[in-house]
């Protein structure tokens, strides 16, 4: 385990270099993901320089719960007001998500199945958790199928999260340097590209961030025996977090500190993440993994167009790129490309992103902790169907919003 963390660590360095003395292009590109690709590329799957261990889904876990706890605890404001700045914002998440989810299990069933013999439905379940889910999804599902037979399962969703990170900024680099010529956003000098480190962290927020953590590790196994399935310890986390700030609307929390914690931890797990990819099992699945990426891009392009840059009442076109970035390479993403559009609004934005996410984190979590026990046992199609039915619902409903 220390030595990952030299690992990873001499692999953030590196990268941290490589953008300091590289091209601008380089300078928009995430830390993390030149790291994962550093630490993938030295592994023994590749250059055979180091070994690194198979504790990558504890790290991601513990990763993964120290972001989510930080979102309810940013939230300061809940009333009317506020509710409506969030609501298509929410509807228009669902939408990206919902389709993925109903969309990848009919093209796994009615098409891909039927090209590769050696599918099974469980694949239909890869393009979702990769893309919309990200890393820390794909990790949780990838770790359910393995558990249920499926060896293959962790390195596929692991893999197609890895491509969606990187479509999701190269992406996102071009939505956000189109929408600058177009007018749609303002324009920022190189100077704010740049990265900068500050890891002054508060002492009374951090802690609580521990305490929280702590708990839900300790509680999972609690969990599990009442509910007789996996239970991320992330979900516990986000619900004990969110309970804190019920119980105490008005404890002293920096939102400095909690923005500092989401940054580094999300770009610790995207490196990890994409370090735990197996090269062999790629071989044999690199076609129908292409055709869902194609699919799954053409989709989000798709929404971005029709819908994303028309639904939105306020900072359309940045709540328009989060949702490309979100949709394509997960949460972290989403708000890693909104940090390159508006920094002085970023904790407003934030605040709004953190309350969608609570409001779509049911749906996420049931889907991910249910998703890979249905397939496995037969029942894709019955769920593939509702899913699209309640994608075009909320289609419906933003082309009515897009009118007005």
């Amino acid at each position: 385990m220390l030595i990952d963390f030299f690992i990873y660590g001499g692999a953030f360095l590196l990268a941290f270099l490589l953008k300091r003395s590289a091209s601008r292009f380089l300078w928009l590109i995430p830390s993390s993901l030149i790291a994962g690709l550093i630490s993938f590329l030295g592994s023994s799957e590749v250059f055979k320089l180091y070994s690194l261990s198979d504790n990558y889904s504890l790290y991601i876990e513990i990763l993964l719960s120290l972001t989510f706890a930080c979102f309810p605890l940013s939230i300061t404001r809940i009333n009317r007001n506020f509710f409506s700045k969030v609501k298509r914002l929410w509807q228009y998440s669902a939408l990206q998500y919902l389709t993925q989810w109903g969309l990848s299990l009919a093209l796994c069933i009615f098409v891909l199945k039927h090209i590769f013999d050696f599918l099974d439905d469980s694949f239909g379940v890869v393009l979702p958790v990769g893309f919309a889910g990200g890393h820390g999804s794909a990790a949780v599902v990838g770790d359910l199928l393995f558990r249920l037979g499926h060896d293959e399962a962790l390195t596929l969703t692991m893999t197609m999260a890895t491509a969606g990170a990187i479509f999701a900024i190269t992406g996102g680099i071009f939505w956000i340097h189109w929408g600058r010529k177009k007018g749609y956003l303002e324009k920022t000098s190189d100077k704010d590209k740049k990265e900068t480190f500050d890891f002054k962290l508060d002492v009374k927020t951090t802690f609580l961030l521990f305490i929280i953590v702590t708990c839900s590790y300790f509680l999972k196994p609690f969990f599990i025996n009442i509910f007789k399935f996996e239970i991320p310890f992330f979900a516990i986390a986000t619900v004990l977090s969110g309970l804190v700030r019920v119980i105490k609307p008005n404890i002293s929390i920096s939102k400095t500190t909690l923005e500092r914690v989401t940054n580094l931890s999300t770009d610790i797990l995207v490196c990890v993440g994409i370090a735990s990819i197996k090269l062999k099992i790629l071989e044999m699945y690199i076609a129908p993994l292409a055709i869902m990426m194609i699919v799954g891009l053409c989709v989000c392009i798709l929404y971005f167009k029709k819908i994303g840059m028309r639904v939105f009442d306020e900072d359309s076109y940045s709540k328009a790129v989060f949702t490309w970035g979100w949709s394509v390479g997960g949460l972290v993403f989403g708000l890693a490309l909104v940090k390159m559009i508006k920094r002085e609004k970023n904790m407003e934005m934030l605040e709004q992103f953190a309350f969608t996410y609570l409001m779509l984190a049911p749906i996420e979590i049931t889907l991910l902790l249910t998703m890979p026990y249905l397939v496995h046992n037969g029942y894709a199609l019955y769920m593939a169907i509702p899913l699209i039915l309640l994608s075009l619902l909320l289609i419906k409903l933003l082309a009515k919003a897009t009118d007005k």
